[in-house]
């Protein structure tokens, strides 16, 4: 690896590199976000950068510790960000493997601040219905399963 205060960092961070996720962090990727990524097992991380390396930024990581140091800051834990004005969301997506990689729906939860700030860049790679993001706010507790 790297040293990551060399390398970019990563506005998105994927752990989980299976189908949904690895396509989602393809997408992020295609729409111009650097993407941290990490999964369990090392060989699933380094397959999806050798296959798809070329289509964005992938910051690759074999330890979480080297995952969490390659995104943006701040990542603190959110009880102590909330207070100075920093959110976690919550999201359910649909669409499946096709979804992921194309234009899911996505449905995330949390604060309307987290949504004002996040929600762009979810709506950008999000599928669309007649020129409109499948992608919206489900309120301050919900994670896309109300």
């Amino acid at each position: 690896m790297t040293d990551s205060s060399q390398a970019p960092a990563a506005e998105v961070g994927v752990v989980g590199l299976a189908v949904m996720g690895s396509n989602l962090a393809r997408n992020f990727a295609r729409h111009g976000r650097a993407v941290a990524l990490y999964n369990r097992t090392q060989a699933r991380t380094e397959q999806l950068v050798a296959a798809h390396g070329d289509e964005g930024t992938f910051i690759p990581s074999a330890l979480v510790e080297e995952f969490v140091t390659s995104l943006e800051r701040p990542r603190r834990r959110e009880a102590a960000l909330r207070e100075r004005g920093l959110h976690f969301v919550g999201a359910g997506i649909s669409g499946g493997e096709e979804g992921a990689l194309h234009g899911p729906s996505i449905m995330p939860g949390g604060s309307r601040e987290s949504y004002a700030a996040l929600g762009p860049l979810l709506e950008d790679i999000a599928a669309k219905y007649d020129g409109e993001p499948c992608c919206a706010w489900m309120g301050p507790d919900a994670a896309g399963h109300s």
